[in-house]
């Protein structure tokens, strides 16, 4: 009932009050017919008045600050509370009290939610497209296939020994090609080359 009354007063100052508009012009417009116009003149007043002017004013400035959280999970703070005070056999839960229970419930709410939208297990995706393959990612398509250590230093090992044969071979070829400039060349090329990439190899 209370959730209710307040979304029917916001409802009714959203429509009804307008900052471009003058106390008289917004009294003339009442949103909804159920609200009686005596009434709705003293409100529209209230709404004008210096004093609210300044809450909300204050209201605006301070709501980007605001950090703390506002939800407690499906209950609401009176029952909350009154579940507290039972359980500790009639001791009112202090405020630091309150808000720890709050910052859990919303803790498990979003653990929740989380889980909830990650389970795949009965979604239509799944319904039409079976059941994901091994080595593959939900919409992305396979995975990188990484490596073992064994295999990793296999293959380290096969890149040394090829270097070390390709280091002989430039040795051979530059002794029985020493006066062709052009052969010569392209075996400083793969000289440089080879020591970029590794530093252990040494220049012939």
């Amino acid at each position: 009932m209370s959730l209710k009354w307040r979304q029917f007063k916001y409802e009714l100052k959203s429509k009804g009050y307008d900052e471009s508009k003058i106390k008289e012009e917004m009294v003339a417009h009442i949103p909804d017919p159920r609200v009686d116009p005596s009434q709705y003149r003293d409100l529209v007043y209230y709404w004008c008045s210096e004093k609210r002017q300044v809450y909300m004013t204050i209201n605006k400035r301070n709501h980007p600050k605001y950090e703390d959280l506002h939800c407690m999970g499906t209950k609401n703070l009176p029952r909350r509370t009154h579940e507290m005070t039972t359980k500790a056999k009639g001791v009112q839960p202090s405020r630091d009290e309150l808000k720890k229970k709050m910052i859990e419930a919303e803790s498990s709410q979003n653990l929740q939610s989380t889980q909830d939208s990650t389970n795949w297990k009965n979604d239509i995706y799944l319904k039409v497209k079976g059941h994901e393959k091994r080595g593959r990612v939900r919409c992305l398509g396979k995975l990188p296939h990484q490596a073992s250590s064994s295999q990793s230093s296999y293959a380290n090992n096969r890149i040394q020994k090829l270097e070390n044969l390709l280091e002989n071979l430039v040795v051979v070829l530059k002794v029985h090609f020493a006066e062709d400039p052009q052969i010569n060349q392209v075996l400083e090329a793969i000289d440089q080359e080879v020591s970029i990439y590794n530093p252990t190899y040494s220049k012939i």
